[in-house]
């Protein structure tokens, strides 16, 4: 029906004007239209119509050769053209516009703010903060050259430094964590009995270095587990001194660290000594 009604407005604007010029408003236009139906004089005054609310129009071209079902089709187009063309008045326009805005999308939505409160609390909290901070910073950009580009770049520097700082120190317990977890791991693979029994063959085959430093190593084990020491590899005899106070562990210390580090050559009788040392050693701490 739209197109149709196009139609006919293309037809009717600016066509030449018929002697017996007739003008008439929307409405009017629309009430001959209907009464066309069924009255030809109302469809003979219809033709007559030249212009509506003073627009050129040419109705009679539009209806011309026009009969039956196309007939009847035009009429109700024309008989249309009321809701179309008539103009609002200001009232009606405002009424119209207060009926759009008062739609839900032209409103504004309340968005639920559950955290409102404590964000509100924290600004408070915080502001003191915020206004000496603001207060240093235009202090320090009146004294440095640059200004603010000054102390952004300072701001910055200090930044990257305290991140540099915080990175190596975790990186240094991550390092101390790796190494205790290798020691506990090494631990726990190692057999003092087994190294007791690794020990006494290397005796037996001549190499009593080899077996003063295996049981030297049982020996510490042997403290570990009993909760007098915390073994772990880089452990040195001074450490071990300064924990169980034992002058018998002294002396075993002693001839440990001229065999392994001083280069003398271990004998039998330091084999055996060992041995029987370190169970006085582990007595000691037991008692």
């Amino acid at each position: 029906m739209r197109r149709l009604l196009q139609f006919l407005v293309a037809c009717c604007v600016l066509a030449p004007s018929p002697a017996a010029a007739t003008d008439v408003t929307a409405e009017e236009l629309a009430r001959l239209a209907g009464r066309a139906h069924s009255d030809t004089g109302a469809l003979a005054e219809l033709r007559q119509v030249t212009s509506v609310g003073g627009a050129p129009v040419d109705v009679a071209s539009a209806l011309e050769g026009a009969h039956g079902e196309r007939l009847r089709s035009r009429l109700n187009a024309l008989a249309e053209q009321r809701e179309s063309t008539t103009p609002l008045g200001p009232e009606q326009e405002r009424s119209e516009a207060r009926e759009v805005l008062s739609q839900r999308r032209y409103r504004e939505q309340e968005v639920p703010r559950p955290l409102a409160g404590v964000l509100a609390f924290l600004g408070r909290l915080l502001e003191p903060v915020g206004d000496a901070f603001t207060t240093a910073f235009r202090f320090l950009a009146r004294l440095l050259p640059g200004g603010d580009s000054s102390v952004w770049t300072m701001l910055a520097l200090l930044v990257v430094a305290g991140a540099a700082a915080v990175s190596l120190r975790l990186g240094g317990r991550r390092a101390q964590a790796s190494a205790q977890d290798t020691s506990q791991s090494r631990l726990r693979s190692l057999d003092e009995r087994a190294l007791e029994r690794t020990a006494d063959a290397a005796a037996q085959a001549g190499d009593y270095g080899r077996a003063v430093r295996l049981r030297f190593l049982a020996g510490l084990l042997r403290l570990d587990k009993a909760d007098a020491i915390i073994w772990r590899p880089s452990l040195i005899t001074s450490e071990v001194e300064a924990k169980i106070s034992s002058p018998e562990f002294e002396a075993l210390a002693r001839s440990f660290d001229e065999i392994v580090y001083g280069g003398r050559a271990a004998a039998l009788e330091d084999s055996e000594r060992a041995r029987a040392g370190w169970q006085r050693v582990l007595q000691e701490v037991s008692s």
